[in-house]
């Protein structure tokens, strides 16, 4: 859901931002690189500390991090922000 949402908006994130192509493309994949990365490491987690200790607050910090990507001015902290959501997403 996360990158389906991202990717209609790239035209207007090239323009607003003044990307090219190529770097607007790594909005959409970082956001799934961190999910690759975390979802095994947040899931042997879960199996130790117990599945709700970590799904609520990945589930927070979702909601969080997902809306304040609306806020968000720039370039470096608007792909920093798709990497948090990654690993949020990877708790989910």
């Amino acid at each position: 859901m996360a990158g389906a949402v991202m990717a209609p908006i790239l035209p207007e994130l090239i323009e607003d931002l003044h990307l090219s192509r190529g770097w607007a493309g790594s909005l959409v994949s970082v956001h799934y690189l961190t999910l690759a990365l975390f979802s095994p490491i947040l899931g042997i987690w879960a199996d130790r500390q117990g599945q709700l200790r970590i799904l609520l607050p990945c589930l927070v910090a979702y909601g969080v991090i997902g809306v304040s990507g609306a806020l968000l001015p720039n370039y470096p902290t608007l792909l920093v922000d798709r990497g948090f959501l990654g690993i949020a997403t990877a708790g989910i």
